[in-house]
């Protein structure tokens, strides 16, 4: 799960009682080409009039956060709001935007924190920039 190490730091961070809830929705194939999204493992409680906040590793086509936001939404919170730590969807992009972003990137390739190129980087404590 990409946005798990900055979940996890956030969480410590937040002063108030939280329940953490997990889903998984799988986006890349094949080279890192997007294919299909698919719901790999879904939240496991309850959500109808209660506030939601997704986290999200990264948005750069919105496709998977309009995917989550749809399903979330499906299960009528109260409130829905997104945090990204990486908006990287560029000033005229469509698509949500995130209510809380911790900071933009113009373009690139990024691993670490959680995040990955094919299934490897994902463990550096930092975030870098893949060189071409």
């Amino acid at each position: 799960m990409g946005a798990r190490p900055f979940f996890e730091d956030l969480v410590e961070q937040m002063t108030v009682t939280v329940e953490k809830q997990f889903l998984r929705v799988s986006s890349y194939r094949e080279a890192m080409r997007p294919g299909r999204l698919e719901l790999v493992m879904d939240i496991e409680c309850e959500l109808e009039d209660r506030d939601v906040i997704i986290v999200e590793d990264i948005i750069d086509t919105s496709k998977t956060a309009e995917f989550i936001l749809r399903h979330v939404e499906s299960k009528n919170p109260g409130s829905l709001r997104i945090c990204a730590l990486i908006d990287k969807r560029g000033e005229n992009a469509a698509g949500p935007r995130p209510d809380y972003t911790g900071f933009q990137v113009d373009g690139g390739f990024l691993v670490g924190y959680g995040m990955d190129y094919m299934e490897k980087g994902r463990a550096f404590e930092d975030i870098y920039l893949l060189q071409e």
